[in-house]
């Protein structure tokens, strides 16, 4: 007997631009942990024959993250010395390569530091900001 599991979610159907892209994108995500867990791509031939009616049309898909559907995912601030050292040019990969280390057991850090806020000194240390994430079972 096969058991339905119905979740919340959103789907984003996009043709991404540039030379040779001859293909329509539908990505679905799951609401609960705003996980992209599914990529569908279909040429823009086959696209126009499904949208129109035709059924069981070729495409590839990639899933990923499978894992944490359903799960809620949580998300806290996570702050790391630099060291003493001024500002470099190589801060973005210096705190990509260590992030990790300094999130909490059981966390992910984020690779991001892209924002004006990702770097800051406090007392002549030299600090990096970014989140961690985690996924825990819905309550």
């Amino acid at each position: 007997m096969e058991l339905r599991k119905f979740i919340e979610g959103k789907i984003t159907i996009s043709r991404p631009m540039g030379y040779d892209n001859d293909y329509v994108s539908l990505t679905v995500q799951d609401e609960s942990s705003r996980a992209e867990f599914l990529e569908v791509r279909i040429s823009l031939v086959d696209f126009t024959k499904a949208i129109t009616g035709q059924g069981h049309m070729p495409v590839r898909f990639t899933t990923k993250g499978l894992d944490v559907i359903g799960k809620t995912k949580e998300q806290k601030e996570l702050v790391f010395s630099m060291g003493e050292d001024g500002i470099t040019k190589n801060d973005k990969d210096i705190a990509e390569y260590h992030a990790q280390s300094y999130a909490d057991e059981g966390w992910i850090a984020s690779n991001y530091f892209g924002s004006q806020n990702s770097f800051f000194t406090k007392d002549g240390i030299r600090y990096a900001r970014t989140t961690q994430f985690r996924y825990v079972e819905k309550k």
